[in-house]
C-alpha cells in the first residue's frame, strides 16, 4: 500500500484534520502522514492538537514550527518568507523525505466529504484507463464539469486571460495514463480568480458532473488548464517540477503547475481532474488586494506560457527536465529560475 502524506499550512488550529483523519480511518486506510507547516502566526495550541490528533486517530501528526522548517532546508528557509503560504513547500519537503509516494496539499478551508476521500487521490503514480481530452486551442476550462446554482460560467483560478474563449471543440478517448497529479474540485466556493468575485459577487457551485467525462478524467497533452494547491495529490516522482515559488504570489500554484505539465508532457505522464470533491468554505478574503496580488501573473502568464511551449527537453527525470527547462527559460524569468534552483538543489540534498 502507498504511503500518504497530506500537508496543509494555516494560521488556524486546523480542526478540520480531525474530519480527514475519520474519514481515512473510516474506509481502512493506514499508512498516512499528516504535517502541518506553521508560520508566525500559528496558534500556540497546535501542537497540543496534533498530539491529540495522533493519539485518537493514530495517523502520524507532524508539525513543523520554523525552527523545524530552518533545521530542514536552511538555504529554502532563507529564500521563502514569513507569512507566507508557500510554508506549504515545507510540508511537502517534509514528506518526500519521509517516504510518502503520495503528497495531498489541502488548503485549510478545504472540507472533507462523506466519500472515500484517498480512493481517488490514490491513482496518483498508477496507469489507469481514463477518458482523456484534447482541446483544439490547447486549453480546456475544467470548470466546465461544476455546476454553478445560477448556471454561471467561470474559469479555474489562472487560466490564462489570453485563452479565455468558447470555441473550443473537444476530442475525448478512453486512454491508458501514467497520472502524476490528481486535482480534486469542489463544491460551495469554486477556486477562481478575484476579478470573477469582485464581478459575481460570490458563486456556488452545487454539484460535480460526473456524467460527463467520469470521475477523474486526464486532459491529453498540449491541452493545459492549471492547477491549484486546495485539494491536490502530486506523485513524489514529479515533486521537482512542483515548487510553489514566493515571488508569484497567488500564483505560485499556478506556475508550477504549467512547469509540472511541460515536463510531464515530456516524459509522457498525466495529469487528472475530478474526485474527490472538498467542500470549499471560503476563508475571509479582501478580493480588492487579491486582485492586486494576482496581476503580475496574470500579466506574465502567457509570456511564460508562450516560453514553456516553445522550450525543447531531453531529460528522463523530472529532476533532469526541470534542470533542463529553467536553464532553457529567458531573462524575462530571473525569478523562476532562481526559486526553482533552490528547491532542486534542497530536494537533492535530503
Amino acid at each position: 500500500m502507498k504511503k500518504i502524506a497530506l500537508v496543509t499550512t494555516t494560521i488556524f488550529i486546523p480542526n478540520l484534520l480531525d474530519e480527514y483523519a475519520q474519514n481515512f480511518k473510516k474506509f481502512g486506510w493506514k499508512d498516512v502522514l499528516f504535517v502541518i507547516a506553521g508560520d508566525e502566526k500559528t496558534p500556540k495550541g497546535i501542537t497540543s492538537f496534533c498530539d491529540a490528533l495522533q493519539m485518537k486517530s493514530g495517523f502520524e501528526v507532524k508539525y513543523l514550527d520554523i525552527k523545524s522548517q530552518e533545521e530542514l532546508a536552511p538555504k529554502l528557509a532563507e529564500y521563502i518568507p514569513h507569512n507566507s503560504l508557500t510554508r506549504r513547500n515545507f510540508g511537502m519537503l517534509f514528506a518526500y523525505r519521509m517516504g510518502a509516494d503520495t503528497i495531498i496539499t489541502i488548503d485549510d478551508d478545504n472540507f472533507v466529504g462523506d466519500d472515500d476521500y484517498l480512493k481517488y487521490h490514490s491513482i496518483v503514480g498508477d496507469t489507469k484507463e481514463l477518458n482523456c481530452i484534447s482541446a483544439n486551442t490547447g486549453w480546456y476550462n475544467v470548470c466546465e464539469v461544476l455546476k454553478e446554482e445560477k448556471n454561471r460560467y467561470f474559469f479555474h483560478r489562472g487560466f490564462p486571460i489570453n485563452q479565455r474563449n468558447f470555441d473550443n471543440k473537444l476530442t475525448i478517448a478512453r486512454k491508458k495514463c501514467k497520472i502524476i497529479a490528481n486535482e480534486g474540485l469542489w463544491v460551495d466556493s469554486p477556486d477562481v480568480d478575484a476579478i470573477a468575485l469582485l464581478n459575481y459577487g460570490k458563486l456556488k457551485v452545487v454539484d460535480f458532473d460526473s456524467s460527463i467525462f467520469g470521475n477523474n478524467f486526464t486532459l491529453d497533452k498540449g491541452t493545459w488548464c492549471p492547477l491549484n494547491t486546495q485539494n491536490t495529490a502530486i506523485s513524489s516522482e514529479a515533486l521537482p517540477s512542483f515548487f510553489l515559488n514566493p515571488p508569484q504570489i497567488r500564483y505560485d500554484d499556478i506556475w508550477a503547475s504549467f512547469i509540472l505539465r511541460k515536463v510531464a508532457d515530456h516524459l509522457d505522464h498525466f495529469v487528472s481532474y475530478g474526485q474527490p470533491i472538498a467542500i470549499h468554505r471560503r476563508n475571509t478574503h479582501n478580493y480588492l488586494k487579491d486582485l492586486e496580488k494576482e496581476l503580475d501573473g496574470m500579466k506574465r502568464t502567457p509570456e511564460l506560457i508562450k516560453e514553456l511551449r516553445s522550450i525543447e527537453l531531453d531529460g528522463k527525470s523530472y529532476f533532469d527536465c526541470t534542470y533542463e527547462l529553467i536553464e532553457k527559460l529567458s531573462s524575462n524569468f530571473e525569478d523562476v529560475k532562481k526559486g526553482y534552483g533552490i528547491w532542486l538543489k534542497t530536494l537533492e540534498g535530503l
